[in-house]
C-alpha cells in the first residue's frame, strides 16, 4: 500500500525539514487539522531516532505558529496514536495538531479522551458510503407532478465531509454538457482544482450551476475574484467605465482584495497594514483614470481584521512560507517591509546571517561571510543611521 504520507499531495503541505513534514490531514476533524510526520518511513515514536523526535516537538510549534497566522482558535489537542488498538490507521508516525473552536462540541471537558465525538472513526464512515454509491450511482427520474423533468437519469458524484469530491468530479467534468454542484461550503484550494475544468466547461456552451451553504466571498479564491474582475474589464462597444462595488465583512478573507487592489501588497497581515496605511496618506499611484475608494467604516474594519503576529516564531513563520511560495528567501528589507523586525532574531541568532544559516539557506561562500566580516557588521547593525 501506497503511503500518503511519504508522498504528500503539494497542497497538503505547508512546511519542509530535514527531519519531518507538516501536512494538511486529508480528514479533518477542524478546520486547519495539521499533521507532523516524518520524513523517513517508521511505524511509531518509540521507532524515532532523538533528532527525530525533538523536531516533531519543534514541528507543534511550527504548525501552531501557521494555523494562527489563518486561523482564530480557542484551543489545541495535540496527540499521537500507537498502534492499531490505539487508533493509528496509517502506520507511518504523525503527530495530530487540532485546532479547537468556541462551540465546536456543545461539551469540551475530556479532550483527548474522545477529540470530537463523530470525527473519529472515518473509516467506518468510508464504508457506508461506499456501500450506499454502489447501490445509488443515478438520481431517479423526477416525479410527473414536478415542474421540471429529465429525460434521462442524471450521473451524479456523492461526497461528504470527509470524503471530499474533487476527484471524482473531475473525472466527469471533461465531458460534461451541464452540471449542478451542490456542496456545504468551498475551500480555495478544492476551488482552484476546478476552475480550469469549470472555465472549459462555459467555453464549450456549457451550463454551470453551484450552491454552497456558505457566502462565497469567505471561501472563494483570490483566482476567481481576478476572473471576475478581469471579465467586467473587457472592452465593449457601449461600455464607457466599470464600477466595481465590493462589501466588507468580519471575515478574514476580505482582507484579499486589498492584496489585489494595491500595487506590491502581498499577503501577510503586516504588508496589508501597512498598504492601508499608504492608502489613507494617498500615496498609491493607481493608472490614470482609475480610483479605488473605502468608507471609514471599511477601513476600521479591515484594521480590525489584520492580526501582525510579534517575535522570532512569526518572523520565522513568515520566512519559510516567503521561501515556499517564492522559490528564494527573502532578504532583511523584505522582512521589514512585510511589517516584521529583523531585529527580533539578534538575541536567538545573533544576526540576521545568523538566522538564515539557521533555516538551511546560505551557501559555503555565504557561510563565510559573517565570519569574516563580523566586527564590521556587528557595528552596523547597532548603529542608528
Amino acid at each position: 500500500m501506497d503511503c500518503p504520507f511519504c508522498r504528500p499531495e503539494a497542497d497538503r503541505v505547508f512546511h519542509q525539514g530535514d527531519l519531518i513534514l507538516g501536512l494538511w490531514d486529508m480528514f479533518p476533524v477542524s478546520p486547519r487539522h495539521a499533521l507532523i510526520v516524518t520524513r523517513r518511513h517508521i511505524k511509531d515514536w518509540f521507532e524515532a531516532s532523538f533528532e527525530e523526535q525533538m523536531a516533531l516537538l519543534e514541528g507543534i510549534k511550527i504548525a501552531r505558529s501557521v494555523i494562527l497566522a489563518i486561523a482564530d482558535p480557542a484551543g489545541f489537542n495535540i496527540g499521537v496514536n500507537v498502534g492499531e488498538v490505539a487508533g493509528q490507521t496509517i502506520p507511518h508516525l504523525h503527530l495530530h495538531v487540532i485546532p479547537r473552536y468556541e462551540g465546536d462540541v456543545s461539551d469540551p471537558r475530556g479532550g483527548v479522551r474522545h477529540v470530537i465525538p463523530g470525527h473519529g472513526n472515518y473509516l467506518a464512515y468510508e464504508a457506508h458510503v461506499a456501500t450506499k454509491e454502489r447501490h445509488s450511482q443515478t438520481f431517479p427520474h423526477v416525479s410527473e407532478d414536478s415542474p421540471v423533468h429529465y429525460e434521462h437519469d442524471v450521473p451524479r458524484v456523492y461526497g461528504s465531509e470527509v470524503r471530499p469530491i474533487g476527484n471524482r468530479l473531475l473525472q466527469d467534468l471533461g465531458r460534461a454538457r451541464a452540471i449542478d454542484i451542490a456542496v456545504a461550503f468551498v475551500t480555495q484550494s478544492g476551488l482552484n482544482r476546478l476552475l480550469p475544468h469549470l472555465d472549459d466547461l462555459v467555453t464549450r456552451g456549457g451550463r454551470l450551476r453551484f450552491l454552497t451553504g456558505l457566502l462565497l466571498r469567505p471561501t472563494e479564491s483570490k483566482i476567481l475574484w481576478l476572473q471576475q474582475f478581469g471579465r467586467g474589464l473587457r472592452l465593449s462597444e457601449d461600455k464607457s467605465h466599470l464600477s466595481v462595488i465590493d462589501y466588507v465583512g468580519n471575515h478574514q478573507t476580505f482582507l484579499k482584495v486589498p492584496m489585489l487592489l494595491f500595487p506590491g501588497v502581498g499577503d501577510s497581515h503586516g504588508e496589508i497594514a501597512m498598504a492601508l496605511e499608504r492608502y489613507e496618506r494617498g500615496e498609491f499611484d493607481l493608472p490614470l483614470g482609475c480610483s479605488v475608494t473605502y468608507e471609514l467604516e471599511a477601513i476600521e474594519i479591515l484594521k480590525r481584521l489584520i492580526r501582525i503576529p510579534r517575535g522570532v516564531d512569526a518572523l520565522q513563520t513568515w520566512y519559510r512560507a516567503f521561501r515556499d511560495r517564492h522559490g528564494v528567501r527573502p532578504t532583511a528589507s523584505e522582512s521589514w517591509h512585510a511589517g516584521y523586525d529583523p531585529k527580533a532574531v539578534r538575541r536567538a541568532f545573533g544576526s540576521w546571517f545568523g538566522f538564515v544559516g539557521a533555516q538551511g539557506d546560505l551557501s559555503l561562500q555565504e557561510q563565510a561571510t559573517p565570519e569574516a566580516t563580523e566586527a564590521f557588521l556587528g557595528t552596523l547593525v547597532s548603529c542608528h543611521i
